[in-house]
């Protein structure tokens, strides 16, 4: 999305099924959190997870067990506009 603020994304939150995860990379493990850009470490993310579609495709091969992948949006703030490493 432009750093002019002229984009713009909708969701619709009356779909049924969707799911929100919201994260800080400050919260990450250390480990994890030493492969993040220090500019990065203040910034935060939105994810969502639409609502769970299955082809046809997919349950002639589905093992029973594992559910099928969800179509993922990520939305990530980077402050200051930037990242330099």
């Amino acid at each position: 999305m432009p750093l002019d603020g002229s984009g713009n994304v909708a969701v619709g939150l009356e779909e049924d099924d969707l799911l929100f995860g919201y994260g800080e990379p400050s919260a990450l493990p250390a480990d994890k959190r030493a492969e993040v850009p220090e500019a990065a470490l203040r910034g935060a993310g939105l994810m969502i997870a639409f609502p769970l579609r299955v082809t046809a495709a997919q349950i002639e091969v589905w093992d029973g067990l594992t559910p099928p992948e969800r179509g993922r949006l990520f939305v990530m703030e980077i402050p200051g506009g930037q990242l330099t490493s």
